[in-house]
């Protein structure tokens, strides 16, 4: 794993963000000290960045449905996390959850995304689910490993038997 050149702080008063750098060094980013045109691009700079990553690695279908299943957190006040933390994004459970139910797949991203972490961790655990995303997975995997097979004698030059001489 790479050594952190940096660590951030959030304040929790949010009045700012502490960095941190390798030597010790320290800077602090001070809200009040910035103009108020640069604080209204920093928000929309930071708007952006959330909901994009809300869907980023999401099928181009379920795009639209988990930004705005973000964007309406976000105005309730909420700061939550696109799946709830960890394990399959919400297009393989919401494929799982439409193979195991034979519903569309939009509706069951609609409907995930509404879901408590806790009602999200227990579907993820039901053994047909996991199944169902295992195979999801593989079926990508595949796809993506004949892709690359392929593009491969057309894409590069490099020899990587010299690699090992």
């Amino acid at each position: 794993m790479a050594e952190r050149k940096v660590s951030k702080t959030t304040r929790e008063d949010n009045t700012g963000i502490d960095f941190e750098f390798y030597d010790g060094a320290t800077l602090a980013a001070e809200l009040d000290a910035l103009p108020e045109d640069i604080l209204t691009r920093l928000a929309l700079h930071g708007l952006s960045q959330k909901v994009g990553d809300s869907y980023a690695g999401e099928d181009a279908a379920n795009c639209q449905t988990i930004a705005e299943k973000t964007l309406e957190a976000l105005v309730k006040g909420e700061w939550s996390t696109r799946s709830g933390g960890g394990g399959p994004k919400i297009s393989q459970l919401a494929e799982a959850l439409a193979r195991a139910t034979g519903q569309e797949v939009a509706a069951c991203v609609a409907t995930i995304a509404e879901m408590d972490d806790d009602t999200k961790k227990s579907i993820k655990a039901h053994p047909q689910i996991k199944a169902l995303i295992a195979t999801i997975k593989l079926e990508k995997a595949t796809a993506d490993a004949e892709k690359a097979a392929a593009s491969a004698n057309d894409e590069s030059d490099m020899d990587l038997g010299a690699l090992m001489s």
